[in-house]
């Protein structure tokens, strides 16, 4: 099936980290398609422990699958954690409502 990488109004923390159990997110990330949830993700491959933070589908922040990297020898799920995407749209219409509202104040 073919991915839609057309942008959506959703942006979340993203971040990856080898091993760490947690990874601290600075950049943010525009989130593409039907990909409308964030996701906090730790596994592990051989022991080595990994960390991650993105975009998601709802499907598989709702899927019971433990296994979200299939194929792969030695791999073990330890979390995987969803919530809500915010929007990008407060962020743009914030700074424009608050100009107005505050032209309304002044006239």
């Amino acid at each position: 099936p073919k991915v839609n990488t057309e942008k959506n109004n959703v942006q979340c923390s993203h971040c990856f980290e080898s091993n760490a159990e947690k990874c601290k997110s600075t950049t943010m990330m525009q989130c593409t398609g039907d990909e409308n949830k964030c996701f906090t993700y730790s596994y592990s491959i051989k022991n080595i422990a990994y960390a991650a933070q993105g975009c998601m589908q709802t499907s598989m922040c709702d899927s019971s699958n433990d296994v979200i990297i299939p194929g792969i020898p030695n791999y073990t799920k330890k979390s995987l954690e969803c919530s809500r995407a915010p929007s990008v749209l407060p962020h743009v219409l914030g700074p424009v409502t608050y100009g107005l509202l505050l032209l309304k104040l002044i006239s």
